[in-house]
């Protein structure tokens, strides 16, 4: 059973887990549909913008409602939160050069689709096997 200080950790860790085992899944089996949607950010910029939005709010909404550094489990949320933030802050701010690192990492989506898909499913399990004991 993992422990955790924050009770927040749980239910961010198990939003966090479906998140990463759902993009895990379409990288892992439409890998195609990755390098697609690379080539359309570079030509729709509304729609580069629309997924830069998507990903400052995810990651803005895990960096303001968890907060806590004090247990494995809570510095992966709160290191997802802050990635998925300056990802977004990078495809919103800098299209282009987030088109030139996101497509040679499409030639490896099944990889990166795999890895997305064990991290989901470790926090799913972590989440629902947790428990919280906040420090007084």
């Amino acid at each position: 059973m993992i422990e955790t200080a924050s009770p927040a950790t749980i239910p961010l860790a198990l939003l966090t887990g479906f998140v990463c085992l759902a993009s895990g899944m379409v990288a892992l089996f439409l890998p195609a549909d990755g390098v697609d949607a690379v080539d359309e950010l570079e030509q729709a910029p509304m729609l580069a913008v629309g997924a830069a939005f998507g990903a400052i709010l995810f990651g803005a909404f895990l960096i303001l409602s968890h907060r806590s550094w004090s247990d494995p489990l809570a510095v992966l949320v709160s290191l997802i939160g802050w990635i998925v933030f300056l990802e977004g802050l990078v495809l919103l701010g800098l299209p282009r050069l987030y088109v030139r690192i996101a497509r040679p990492l499409m030639r490896h989506a099944r990889y990166l689709g795999l890895f997305a898909l064990l991290l989901g499913a470790f926090l799913i399990a972590a989440s629902l096997t947790a428990r919280a004991t906040p420090i007084n």
